[in-house]
């Protein structure tokens, strides 16, 4: 299967080697005068522990060129890992390559840089600030996720005394992810951040959990890692790691409560028992009991080719229960796996399915006691190819990209045909893809229903993108620069379903803004944010044509103050504000807005 390339880091595609030799791989990165570049980091990250992928990186001598020797995958044909390259001042490229020998250009990069503050806009210097990946409008979703720890290192930046930090080597035009950590503070992790903004990041303080983490028997148990996760879950949270001694500290936390876990390592047959959850102040180090694990029970099993009843290696496998993951391993070589929980009725599924396999259907309920139980079996069967097809509104064969299955983008050829690999037993479903110079609808049937006969053909229709300009002013009309807009796009993924993100940028010197590579069924309005100022007007985009124009953005600057007197301990409102006067009556509204405002009392 050919898959359409959406990540801007170059990435090469090792394929493995015979049971008993190793895969060379040679990468050449050069620039868009094709010169060699020097010192350039290539780091391969290899398939053969999906929990613990394995990294190996070098950087680029004279010629530009970097070289490996890589072991195979368990399955001679598939691949064994992926290669990235990044050096200083470049951007990204893109491209995907079958092969040992690739020859990889960056372009030059943009410079992100921001600063850290406090609450109240005091500067923090020693914060990690790391760009963890990008997107830019395609299916609205992340171009990049970085990996491996010299590649994450080199987009890695701590704040100085002035709290300020930069981060150069990004592709221009681009919304960055990103993560900001201090012991003393409550670590974020962001997006949708514009290359190009400047804007400083504040962190609310933070407290920390220290605790220690013994086995059965009272011996500590070191390395492990340690994870406060927020609750309710995707706030935040931290993680640490026990020493030789089994204590433990997770700082970086905000106020709330957290739910404590821990990631043992494979094979290992403790396990936590049920933990309450705990209370985190900022300032402040929470101390919690000692935490004693304890002897798992096993589930064991297998999975296998349902056919050749030969073993599947890196297989995923869990066990949950009501929907929360309780224990999860991969099968190893001899398709065998092994977890350990505590005694109780757990289901126990594959979420995903081997490369050349279709997912189980069946997901057994199993009661783990004291006793071992019989080993479960997975028996997949072979995943079935078909063609997929791509015409036009006229029945013409036509090159396309979709999205499939709500998941990752697929291309076909020039004759509009791809041979693609079912993972799954249930329905196709496809939606309209994207690539360098527009965006493709589908315009007949988007889903197919099992079983999928041997061609599938999808027809679509190709369409230009939609660039919208326009500019931020201030309520005297001059130029707002270094303005932040906003764009809310949805993208159809077929049957029904869309996809939405929110695209970002900046003002330049001229208050001007230009947002391009839109698809034009979502385009009503944009919205904009600048500190110290608040949006009063404008935002609409004008209708017709590939090129649009919005609305000048009018932002009042929030200067204003008002102050009067009413009677003692009063709530006074105004626009939204509220404050409640002194004793004798006085109150004081700083930082407001131009204009006729009613106030309430």
């Amino acid at each position: 299967m050919k898959y359409f390339p959406i990540f801007p880091y170059a990435m090469v595609m090792v394929l493995g080697a015979s049971a008993n030799a190793q895969s060379p791989v040679s990468v050449q990165v050069v620039d868009s005068e094709n010169r060699p570049i020097v010192g350039a980091t290539v780091e391969v990250s290899l398939f053969n522990d999906p929990e613990n992928p394995t990294f190996t990186s070098a950087l680029t001598k004279n010629d530009g060129t970097a070289k490996f020797s890589l072991p195979p995958h368990p399955k001679s044909k598939e691949v064994a890992g992926f290669v990235t390259a990044a050096a200083k001042g470049y951007a990204a490229a893109s491209i995907i390559v079958e092969g040992a020998t690739v020859k990889i250009e960056l372009n030059k990069g943009a410079i992100w840089r921001g600063k850290v503050a406090d609450e109240k806009g005091n500067p923090i210097s020693g914060a990690k600030v790391n760009v963890r990946g990008a997107s830019r409008n395609m299916m609205a979703r992340p171009l990049f996720w970085l990996s491996g720890p010299k590649i994450i290192d080199s987009y890695t930046s701590i704040s100085g005394a002035d709290g300020s930090f930069s981060i150069d080597g990004l592709p221009p035009g681009i919304s960055l992810n990103y993560s900001v950590e201090h012991p003393k503070f409550a670590g974020i992790r962001g997006q949708d951040m514009p290359v190009d903004s400047e804007e400083t990041i504040k962190l609310k303080p933070g407290g920390s959990l220290h605790g220690r983490l013994l086995n059965a028997d009272g011996q500590p148990l070191p390395k492990v890692r340690i994870y406060a996760g927020s609750i309710p879950m995707g706030v935040g949270g931290n993680s640490g790691t026990t020493d030789d001694k089994g204590f433990f500290t997770v700082d970086g936390l905000g106020t709330g409560n957290y739910k404590i876990s821990a990631q043992l390592k494979k094979g290992v047959d403790y396990v936590l028992p049920p933990l309450s959850p705990v209370r985190v102040e900022a300032g402040k180090v929470k101390e919690v009991a000692v935490i004693r694990a304890q002897k798992g029970k096993e589930i064991r099993g297998a999975v296998l080719d349902a056919v050749s009843k030969k073993p599947i290696a890196n297989a995923s496998v869990m066990a949950t229960v009501d929907n929360e993951t309780s224990a999860y391993t991969t099968t190893d070589v001899n398709g065998k796996f092994v977890m350990y929980v505590l005694p109780g009725k757990y289901k126990v599924h594959m979420p995903g399915a081997p490369s050349g396999y279709l997912r189980p259907d069946v997901q057994p309920t199993i009661n783990v006691s004291a006793t071992p139980g019989q080993p479960l079996i997975f028996a997949l069967k072979k995943a079935p190819q078909i063609r997929i097809v791509t015409i036009d509104e006229t029945g013409k064969p036509i090159s396309a990209v979709l999205s499939v299955d709500r998941g990752g983008q697929i291309s076909t050829d020039k004759l509009g045909k791809l041979d693609y690999t079912l993972n799954d037993a249930g329905p196709l479903t496809f939606g309209g893809g994207e690539d360098t110079d527009g965006y493709f609808e589908v315009v007949g049937d988007d889903k197919f229903e099992p079983p999928i006969r041997d061609t599938v053909v999808v027809k679509v229709r190709k369409k230009p993108w939609t660039i919208v300009t326009g500019r931020a002013i201030t309520t005297e009309g001059n130029p707002l620069p270094r303005t932040k807009i906003s764009i809310y796009v949805s993208i159809p993924m077929g049957d029904g379903m869309s996809l939405g993100s929110t695209r970002n940028v900046v003002t330049n010197e001229q208050g001007k803004f230009v947002l391009d590579k839109l698809r034009d069924n979502s385009l009503k309005s944009v919205s904009g944010e600048k500190s110290g100022f608040t949006l009063t007007a404008g935002g609409k985009i004008g209708r017709g044509g590939t090129s649009r124009t919005a609305e000048d953005l009018v932002f009042s600057a929030l200067n204003r103050k008002i102050e009067g007197t009413t009677a003692p301990q009063a709530n006074v409102v105004v626009v939204g504000r509220e404050t409640i006067a002194d004793a004798g009556g006085k109150f004081v509204f700083e930082g407001l807005p131009a204009g006729d405002l009613a106030v309430y009392a």
